[in-house]
């Protein structure tokens, strides 16, 4: 096999498994829009809110970092702003680093007043042994 080949099917290889990724985010985008419709709330795939840097206790993994909040439900019902949302992050070091992926939510009070706006909300996290999807039903069944 000349290099040229072996480049050739490295590029393949990587096509493939990057479009098989954009195909499962792209599926799961659709899911999580249909749930948001389902339960009256709206979807971002993006953290506009600033959720990440707006709680008080992140995660109870010590040592996790680069979090990062990704497919956001949100909706205002019963005076409160409501948001679910998946919360990516890696742990480890010394073994390797391994990146995961959990559903939270997170509940507000519509007029949070001056003395409430420093304090930071608290995150409530789904069970981790449910698939991704279903965390987000978890959730909203028992916070939404």
């Amino acid at each position: 096999m000349t290099p040229a080949w072996a480049l050739f099917g490295l590029l393949a290889i990587t096509a493939v498994a990057a479009a098989r990724q954009f195909q499962r985010r792209c599926r799961q985008a659709k899911r999580l829009c249909r749930f948001a419709r389902q339960w009256e709330m709206h979807y971002s795939r993006d953290d506009r809110f600033k959720l990440v840097r707006r709680m008080s206790n992140p995660l109870p993994q010590p040592g996790a970092a680069d979090l990062r909040v990704v497919d956001v439900l949100f909706a205002t019902h019963h005076h409160r702003h409501l948001y679910i949302f998946t919360i990516q992050y890696s742990l480890g070091a010394l073994t390797g680093i391994h990146r995961h992926a959990r559903a939270a939510a997170i509940a507000e009070p519509v007029h949070r007043g001056a003395i409430h706006e420093a304090a930071p909300m608290q995150l409530t996290l789904a069970p981790e042994n449910l698939p991704l999807l279903r965390q987000y039903q978890s959730l909203h069944d028992s916070v939404g």
